[in-house]
């Protein structure tokens, strides 16, 4: 599986985007403020520690979302098992654009 990661900054506007859309997915369940660039989307065991616990359906809604408010068509094609973290979003997001 290849690496995806790029380091990002909480102030970077991208991330900011993204955290709107992930907060917009579950508004009850997400906080802005406790979303990291190395904040996990999901967890493949219990060793990962803690995460979003998005399912498939949210990984397809947040891409949805992303796609929409960016005007970029992201690859469906990908692993999405290797986008794990809030940062493998902004590097795919940026690779889209």
């Amino acid at each position: 599986m290849t690496e995806i990661s790029a380091p990002e900054t909480p102030t970077d506007s991208l991330f900011e985007v993204i955290v709107e859309e992930l907060v917009a997915l579950r508004p009850a369940s997400f906080v802005a403020g406790e979303i990291t660039p190395t904040t996990r989307l999901y967890s493949l065991s219990s060793d990962d520690g803690p995460s979003l616990e998005l399912d498939s359906l949210d990984a397809l809604e947040l891409i949805s979302a992303l796609e929409e408010r960016l005007g970029i068509e992201i690859d469906t094609e990908l692993d999405l098992e290797g986008i794990r973290t809030v940062n493998d979003v902004t590097a795919i997001v940026r690779r889209s654009s």
